[in-house]
């Protein structure tokens, strides 16, 4: 296992919706063996932090997530602060995260904050997101578990 630490961004990347929505396709089984596996799993989501804590609640993940960082507690991404939070509440380096984020503001974010990056496109992919390189890209969470080690 490469990486320890998962951060995940909600909108478009777990949520097919902005405020309120369903899981993708796979989502809650990723987060659920991703959990089971050992890997620490956190959100940095631009949702406010009732917003979030509704999000997981309603869709049964908070007892998967350890640590969820809100717009109410740092910078809109693109700024590095959630990420930086993130691994300041779970005592990890940034070299043993890595985020994962369907924009190129989660993408910016990630580089900016020393953390490798996954762009996941199940959403609709973001142009912008190829000049920023990320680390990997999958298109399915079966893509997303495979980079990570879970298959």
């Amino acid at each position: 296992m490469r990486f320890k630490l998962l951060i995940l961004d909600v909108s478009g990347t777990l949520l097919d919706g902005h405020d309120w929505g369903e899981l993708y396709p796979g989502a809650y089984r990723f987060v659920e063996v991703a959990h089971r596996m050992g890997y620490e799993l956190a959100l940095a989501s631009n949702l406010g932090r009732g917003g979030l804590k509704k999000f997981m609640t309603a869709h049964g993940l908070d007892r998967f997530i350890q640590t969820a960082v809100s717009a109410d507690d740092a910078t809109f991404k693109p700024s590095p602060e959630m990420i930086e939070l993130v691994l300041s509440l779970t005592g990890h380096p940034a070299g043993d995260a890595l985020m994962i984020g369907d924009s190129s503001t989660d993408i910016q974010a990630a580089h900016a904050a020393g953390v490798a990056a996954c762009h996941v496109t199940w959403a609709g992919d973001d142009p912008r997101v190829a000049t920023l390189n990320p680390l990997y890209t999958a298109k399915s969470f079966d893509d997303l578990a495979k980079l990570v080690g879970m298959n």
